[in-house]
C-alpha cells in the first residue's frame, strides 16, 4: 500500500500531460489553419498574370469550416470582377450576397459588384438589387438607370433633388444633368439659389463651380465678309425692351448678380 500514493500521482500527472496535449492539437491546428487563410488571400493579390486557378491549392476541409472563410469567398469574387465580370459571375456573386445579406461580410462586395453592373450598364441587374443604395455615386448610377430605362416618371423632380445639394457630385451625375438642362428644368434662379446654398455652406469654391456652369453663353459674332458684329444677348438688351425707357440706365450692379460679387469677395 505504500506504493499507492505513487501511482496515484503517476496517474494524475498523465491525466495532466494528456490534457495539455489535447489543448495543443487545437491551438497548433488553429495556427495552421490561420497560416492557410492568410496564403490564400496574399495569393490575391498576385498579379493577373499569375492568379491562375492552378496555382492555388485546394482549400483544405479546415480552412472551409475557418469562422472567417467566408471573406475569403467574398475576396475572390471581388477579385474575379476586376479580371472577367459576366453572367457566370454576376449569378454567383447575387447567389453569395442573398445568403449573407446584411452581413458585414457582403457589404465592399455588393458596392463594388453594383459599381461594376453600371459601369456594363447591365440596368436589368443593377434597378431590382439597388433599391436602397446610399453611396451619392450608386444614387446617380440609379438615376442615369432610370434615364436609358425610359422610367422617366418623377424621374425630374429625383434629379433636382440631387442637383439642389450644395455639395460636389460625382461625375456618375453628369448625364442626368445635362438631361435636366436640355428638358429646360435649370433656370437661372434655381442655379442662383443653389449658388447661394453652396455660400452658406461656407464652401465658396463649390459656389465659383456653380456659378461658372450657371453663367450665360458669351455674345454670338455673325460675320459678313470681313465684317464682324456681335450679338447682344438678352440679358444685354433687357433695359431696351423697358416701356418708356429712352436711353440705357446707369450703371449699377443688379440684384441677380449680388451673389456673384458675394463669391468674388469670399476669394
Amino acid at each position: 500500500m505504500k506504493g499507492l500514493p505513487s501511482l496515484v500521482l503517476a496517474a494524475a500527472l498523465a491525466i495532466v500531460h494528456a490534457a495539455d496535449a489535447a489543448v495543443a492539437a487545437p491551438a497548433a491546428d488553429a495556427a495552421a489553419i490561420r497560416l492557410e487563410f492568410i496564403a490564400a488571400m496574399q495569393r490575391l493579390q498576385l498579379p493577373a498574370s499569375q492568379a491562375t486557378p492552378a496555382s492555388a491549392p485546394p482549400d483544405s476541409q479546415a480552412l472551409r469550416s475557418y469562422a472567417i472563410y467566408d471573406y475569403l469567398i467574398a475576396a475572390r469574387l471581388r477579385r474575379d470582377l476586376d479580371l472577367h465580370p459576366g453572367d457566370e459571375l454576376d449569378a454567383a456573386i447575387d447567389t453569395f450576397l442573398a445568403a449573407h445579406m446584411l452581413q458585414p461580410v457582403s457589404r465592399a462586395l455588393r458596392h463594388d459588384w453594383l459599381a461594376n453592373l453600371a459601369e456594363r450598364r447591365r440596368w436589368d441587374w443593377f434597378l431590382p438589387r439597388s433599391t436602397d443604395v446610399a453611396d451619392p455615386s450608386l444614387i446617380c448610377d440609379r438615376l442615369q438607370a432610370r434615364l436609358d430605362t425610359g422610367d422617366l416618371k418623377v424621374l425630374g423632380p429625383d434629379v433636382m433633388v440631387r442637383w439642389n445639394m450644395p455639395q460636389k457630385q460625382p461625375r456618375e451625375c453628369d448625364g442626368v444633368f445635362a438631361w435636366l438642362r436640355q428638358q429646360g428644368l435649370i433656370s437661372p434662379a434655381l442655379a442662383e439659389v443653389r449658388t447661394r446654398a453652396a455660400l452658406a455652406a461656407e464652401n465658396p469654391r463649390l459656389a465659383r463651380d456653380f456659378a461658372r456652369i450657371s453663367r450665360p453663353p458669351p455674345p454670338r459674332r455673325c460675320c459678313n465678309g470681313h465684317s464682324c458684329w456681335k450679338i447682344p444677348s438678352p440679358r444685354s438688351t433687357h433695359w431696351l425692351q423697358t416701356p418708356g425707357r429712352r436711353s440705357k440706365p446707369t450703371r449699377s450692379m443688379p440684384a441677380s448678380t449680388g451673389w456673384r460679387a458675394a463669391i468674388r469677395g469670399r476669394r
